[in-house]
């Protein structure tokens, strides 16, 4: 087996946006917006078991690039309506290899 060709099978490359960007999804994920209607700002894939990602373009804020994750985090929690930090939990992502 070659594991390259299995995880190329697994994933398929998505156009977002338009074609403005593009990403690997599942190749099991359906397209949320052929069932309902998602705003301009949103790409949605979801699958089978519910598990749902959500691709989302923000507008830029006056933040370093440190805090940036965290920032948007907590303005996407309040936007939702949580109130307590202490309802959520966040750890940005470190390594990206």
């Amino acid at each position: 087996f070659n594991i390259l060709l299995i995880i190329q099978k697994m994933y398929t490359e998505r156009s977002l946006f338009g074609g403005a960007i593009s990403c690997q999804i599942p190749s099991s994920w359906r397209d949320v917006s052929d069932i309902r209607q998602v705003p301009d700002h949103q790409e949605v894939w979801q699958d089978l078991d519910g598990a749902v990602l959500v691709v989302e373009i923000l507008q830029r804020q006056e933040v370093g690039d440190p805090h940036a994750a965290n920032f948007f985090f907590n303005d996407l929690a309040e936007s939702n309506g949580i109130t307590r930090a202490s309802d959520l939990s966040f750890q940005p992502a470190t390594d990206f290899s």
